[in-house]
């Protein structure tokens, strides 16, 4: 938590650059490391919670490999159009009528770069939102 309010770590299935499109799945090239890049980006959410406040890991994706993988992570996996990019998937997430997120709270999304690890500062909701 962060201000008395929830910290959700949202992983993209996939970033702007055509390259990485589709790649989340395989092995990481770095180091001795057999674990696919969304396995290394949920760890690393994890294992940044006492810095960030992160509560809950969220992987958006439009592939069904990816949300499977992700659930058996212990990841939230949640569908999302693949064309968005991460603001409009997170807006498609949580306009979801099955996504429990109350519209009274405003809580921080961090983004998690699946291919780097490298962690966001945290946002408020509302700032995506607009």
């Amino acid at each position: 938590m962060l201000d008395d309010e929830f910290v959700y770590a949202v992983i993209p299935d996939h970033l702007t650059s055509v390259d990485r499109w589709d790649k989340i799945l395989e092995k990481s090239a770095g180091g001795t490391s057999s674990k696919s890049h969304l396995e290394l980006a949920i760890r690393a959410a994890i294992d940044s919670k006492y810095e960030t406040g992160i509560d809950v890991v969220i992987v958006l994706s439009a592939n069904e490999a990816v949300l499977d993988a992700a659930s058996e992570l212990g990841a939230v996996a949640h569908m999302a159009p693949g064309f968005f990019d991460v603001d409009s998937m997170i807006k498609a997430y949580v306009s979801d009528p099955g996504v429990d997120i109350d519209p009274s709270d405003d809580p921080y999304i961090v983004i998690v770069e699946p291919y780097s690890l490298s962690i966001g500062d945290p946002r408020p909701m509302s700032q995506i939102q607009k």
